[in-house]
């Protein structure tokens, strides 16, 4: 192995140890039986010698075995769960097929199959690889799913949810699109997350959560996820109510997240302690009551200048009516 790592072409690993070119490509034969007989790691290990033997040469152009030899890595380590190997070749697949010289028809119908494929790194392993979940909420990504596999906006809005502190940014702005596509598919999930963002409906949002309990329970991929599914989404709901709110009824919160008041405060305390908000507990009154933020320096010039022009037209107005005024003691 040693060896044929410092030799720079198959055609110099072929002459090296005497072997013959339909040899080479007879592993990818042999990968395939093993694979067909469940030995993973033993099929992922002989594709990836055989690819890195084709790689040694850098003008040979991607066939379609090639292709077929990135779709059998990816297969072999995710039934190996080996996830975040099967993620870099996902990336490579998915940089393949953004520049690929096929049919429009067959590159849908390829990364139609690869994002069905990336559910598999995202929702079986532990650890979520970045890079599936990137390629899986990726603009063109999120293209392909409308046009071919609508249904796929499920995992879509369920990702949104269970990784929401990394996906802020793109939330809004996926949510949206989401919405748009209602016509095509919905389901409790998406539901939930258009209710909340959308129409700021927390009644609805509600009512959609209780609906996604079920969902999730029956779901393949979503079934182990739905503590960490219902612990987030309570936490949006509760974000964006503060967002639109300084004082927060416990009761009142407690009835929005399917909870009692004691749990309701409780859960908030929790809430406030990990995530550092700014708020505070008033027993008393049983409420929430949220600090305001101090506004930024950008707001603040934009407030001055509002005064500003306030009290120049104020001013201008007072200067109008006393020459008016001079006018009329003249005349």
């Amino acid at each position: 192995m040693k060896k044929m790592h410092s030799l720079k072409s198959v055609s110099e690993v072929c002459e090296q140890f005497d072997v013959t070119m339909e040899q080479v490509e007879g592993l990818v034969t042999y990968a395939k039986l093993q694979f067909e007989c469940g030995n993973y790691s033993l099929s992922a290990e002989l594709i990836k010698h055989y690819r890195g033997m084709m790689d040694k040469d850098s003008e040979r152009v991607m066939t379609s075995k090639s292709v077929a030899c990135i779709w059998g890595s990816i297969a072999s380590l995710l039934l190996n769960r080996e996830f975040e190997d099967a993620a870099d070749n996902i990336a490579t697949l998915n940089e393949f097929l953004e520049n690929a010289k096929m049919g429009k028809r067959e590159v849908l119908l390829q990364r139609t199959w690869l994002t069905h494929w990336t559910m598999f790194a995202i929702f079986k392993s532990e650890n979520v690889p970045t890079k599936a979940l990137d390629i899986f909420l990726h603009e063109k990504s999120l293209s392909i799913i409308s046009i071919s596999c609508p249904h796929i906006f499920r995992y879509v809005s369920a990702c949104l949810i269970l990784h929401q502190k990394r996906l802020r940014l793109a939330l809004k702005e996926t949510v949206w699109i989401i919405q748009l596509e209602q016509g095509a598919y919905s389901d409790p999930i998406t539901r939930f997350l258009v209710a909340l963002y959308m129409d700021l409906d927390f009644d609805l949002a509600q009512q959609e959560l209780q609906e996604c309990r079920k969902v999730c329970k029956a779901d393949f991929f979503l079934a182990h996820h739905w503590e960490d599914f219902e612990e987030n989404a309570r936490l949006l709901i509760f974000e964006t109510y503060c967002r639109i709110h300084q004082c927060i009824n416990i009761d009142m919160i407690a009835t929005r997240l399917a909870m009692t008041p004691a749990e309701a405060e409780l859960w908030i305390v929790k809430l406030i302690q990990n995530a550092k908000l700014d708020a505070r507990i008033d027993s008393e009154k049983s409420r929430v009551v949220m600090s305001k933020a101090p506004p930024s320096v950008y707001h603040q010039v934009i407030e001055k200048t509002k005064n500003l022009s306030f009290r120049s037209t104020m001013l201008l107005s007072n200067l109008e009516k006393r020459e008016n005024e001079k006018k009329g003691l003249l005349f």
